[in-house]
Formats: structure tokens, sequence, C-alpha cells
């Protein structure tokens, strides 16, 4: 089959215009995002701003998320009511992000840790930044729920 782009201008635009709006991110990316921190930050870096920026880009497009699980994290580095504080305010700022940019609040579960769950061995560097994290965790309606709404 050959199409003549004869008089296509138009309705390539419209198409090139509709592309941009679209998710171009998979769920499977996004689903389960983790965001790094700096020693004894809660402030996202760059890389932590464009996670976030695609995510909730991905929440606004895809009205089958329904809920947003937070979780802060730190090493063990310092007290436990440091670290809980610190994972607090690492999660409470992911949160009000995507609060801010299109999940409810009433969609998003906080919860913050401190270093009682890692991913690593706190006792070298490397495990230790891995530990230093905000987990964000996307849930979907199923189909037969939107379906209802």
């Amino acid at each position: 089959i050959e199409l003549a782009a004869i008089n296509m201008g138009s309705e390539f635009a419209d198409f090139l215009a509709c592309a941009q709006t679209h998710i171009k991110v998979a769920w499977q990316t996004l689903s389960r995002t983790r965001i790094a921190y700096d020693v004894a930050q809660h402030h996202r870096d760059d890389n932590g701003r464009r996670q976030l920026r695609a995510l909730a880009q991905y929440v606004l497009q895809d009205p089958a998320v329904d809920k947003g699980f937070v979780d802060g994290h730190t090493d063990d580095n310092g007290s436990d009511l440091a670290n809980r504080k610190l994972a607090k305010a690492r999660a409470t700022e992911v949160a009000t992000y995507l609060q801010k940019h299109g999940l409810r609040t009433e969609q998003i579960v906080v919860r913050f840790h401190g270093a009682a769950y890692p991913v690593a061995d706190n006792k070298t560097a490397a495990g230790r930044a891995q530990n230093r994290r905000t987990t964000v965790r996307l849930e979907r309606q199923s189909s037969e729920q939107l379906a209802l709404n």
C-alpha cells in the first residue's frame, strides 16, 4: 500500500502535536522509581528532579494510576531519630511535588523508615549511597475499576 503525501501537511502536523503529548516512558520504568540523595540531604539533585518530572507527566496522562506510595530511607549514619527525620523530609518533599503535579493528597501514602530497610551494606560508601533514597511505587486501577468510574 502506498499513500501519497499530497494534502497531508495539516494532518501530519496534527499527528506530530499529538505525539508530543503522549507518554514517552513505560509503566515498568516509572512504576517503581528510586531517587538518590547526597549525604544528609533531602533536596533532590538534577537527576532526581528529572525523575519526578517524568513521573508527574506519566501520572497526569494515565488515568488508571490511583495511588502512590512514597517511602523515605537513609543510610545508618547518625541517630535513629535524626535518620527518621531525614527520611520524613525526603518523602514529604517528593509527596508534595507529586501533589502539585497531578496526584491528589488522598492518593499518596507517605512513609519514612530511616535506616530500617537497607538495600545494600552500610559498611561501604557505595552501599550507603544506595540506601540514601526515596522510592515511589505507583499502583493502577484494574480496567474493571476504571469502567465503574
